[in-house]
């Protein structure tokens, strides 16, 4: 018997299934947008006000990441300081 050509119900689950991961995607775009990236924006507008604050924000990085890589020391000093 030959197989019918017209759309299936399948064709209509998977249409569906596109709209909404569309839909997704573009409300998790605005989200991130509004989220993230506005945030960021302004906080560049702020540091490139005064180049004195990039210097102070890469030098709060640059402290972070010594906390970060050294935490086994930090976590030791912490622990002597609350002993004493």
């Amino acid at each position: 018997a030959p197989r019918n050509s017209g759309p299936s119900a399948l064709d209509g689950i998977l249409g569906a299934l596109l709209k909404l991961l569309r839909f997704l995607l573009r409300a998790g775009g605005m989200v991130f947008d509004a989220l993230i990236m506005k945030p960021l924006r302004a906080f560049f507008k702020y540091l490139a006000k005064k180049p004195v604050r990039v210097l102070y924000f890469l030098l709060l990085l640059l402290l972070i990441y010594a906390i970060a890589v050294n935490w086994g020391v930090v976590a030791g000093l912490l622990g002597i300081l609350k002993l004493s």
